[in-house]
């Protein structure tokens, strides 16, 4: 592999690592007298210290231009085909959760907008654009070993939602696997982030306004909610991805 190859990856390395530490750095961080009372502000801090990492380390480890990196994020694709994928996955999902399901008693718009919108989204710019978009546009590695990486990390990351060795594997496996499905959706609609970002968000959200589980692992009226987006973002991955572009393309472009 080329010393440039060898230079980013240690650069996605690095900033992967630094994933794990980042909410401990976070919570040393005094935070200003404005942000008292909000309860994921240390979280969303971490989110930054981990962007603004990744950016870091491709620039001054990986010799990665800012523009460079932009392209590899896949933020500046499309955003429209997903935002309709979107609407036509979740809104039925949505109904199906209110006519089966029970609000979360634990709702609020803190909650709604950081773990239904912000997480996912830095979430999708770390581990997917940054991290497997970089291995694969950036180092030239192939699907599995770029996917693999990126989704034990963010596995790993999710382990403290368990409350025993059992529930924490659990957690594990399941958001592992999630990560690998999400690095699937961008690479599928040709490393245009937004697909994932869509589906990310839709999912966290319907998992945050509906009790369907204490965490990750979730009931059965959870998981058939999310078996059954997965299955609906494969259908529009294999099969209407064209159909997406074609009906989203804005006016007078051929």
């Amino acid at each position: 592999m080329p010393l440039a190859n060898w230079r980013i990856v240690l650069a996605i390395v690095l900033s992967l690592l630094l994933t794990t530490v980042s909410a401990d750095i976070a919570r040393l961080v005094p935070l200003p007298a404005l942000l008292d009372g909000v309860i994921y502000a240390h979280s969303g801090l971490s989110y930054l210290i981990d962007i603004a990492g990744f950016v870091l380390l491709l620039v001054l480890v990986g010799g990665v231009s800012l523009s460079g990196q932009w392209r590899v994020s896949g933020l500046g694709q499309p955003w429209q085909p997903a935002l309709l994928m979107g609407v036509l996955l979740f809104a039925p999902i949505a109904i199906a959760g209110l006519a089966l399901g029970e609000p979360a008693t634990d709702l609020s718009v803190q909650s709604t907008l950081f773990l239904g919108v912000l997480a996912p989204f830095a979430e999708e710019v770390i581990y997917r654009g940054l991290a497997v978009g970089g291995l694969m546009a950036l180092a030239g590695w192939r699907f599995w070993p770029a996917v693999l990486l990126p989704a034990l990390v963010f596995g790993l990351g999710h382990a403290a939602q368990g409350d025993n060795l059992i529930e924490m594997a659990g957690v594990v496996a399941i958001t592992a696997v999630g990560s690998i499905f999400f690095s699937w959706i961008y690479l599928r609609f040709d490393r245009n982030l937004w697909p994932a970002v869509v589906m990310h968000i839709g999912m966290n959200s319907v998992w945050n306004a509906f009790d369907l589980g204490e965490n990750a692992i979730g009931g059965v009226l959870g998981n058939v909610l999310r078996l059954t987006a997965v299955l609906g973002a494969v259908v529009f991955a294999l099969w209407g991805r064209d159909w997406l572009m074609r009906v989203t393309r804005p006016a007078g472009r051929d």
